[in-house]
Order: structure tokens, then sequence, then C-alpha cells
């Protein structure tokens, strides 16, 4: 989450051609994604950026790792 804060405001957001991941993100973790797209229309709300679906997925990836360690946390 740090690095991807960085990123955006060091305006060095990742940007790949292929969705192949970001395909591949949404069908594993769809609440994790769905918490990506959230953060993409805060984002682009408060500063009309818009985060590339290589970016919302790496997001994902961390809002579910985070997400989980927390649900354990919680056992």
């Amino acid at each position: 989450m740090k690095y991807f804060a960085e990123r955006f405001y060091a305006g060095k957001i990742l940007n790949e051609e292929s969705d192949q991941l970001f395909e591949q993100i949404a069908n594993i973790y769809p609440k994790a994604m769905n918490g990506s797209f959230k953060v993409w229309a805060y984002l682009k709300q408060l500063h009309g950026v818009t985060i590339p679906n290589e970016e919302l997925a790496y997001l994902a990836v961390h809002i579910h790792r985070l997400t989980t360690n927390m649900d354990l946390n919680k056992q």
C-alpha cells in the first residue's frame, strides 16, 4: 500500500498494455478488487486521476492480504 501511494503521488503509476493480470486477480479476489475500485473512485474524485488496471490488480492483492491477515488475527 505504501509503495502504491508513493508511485501515485510521484506520478510513476504502472501501466501495462495487457489486462491479463487484472482479469486473473479480479477472478481470484473479487472482494478485494471491489475495494480497489473504491480506491480508484475516491482518487479519481479527489485528484482527477484514473488508475490503470495493472495498479488496480496489485492494489487488490494487497487489500486481500491485509483483510486476510486481519481475519486471522480475530480468531
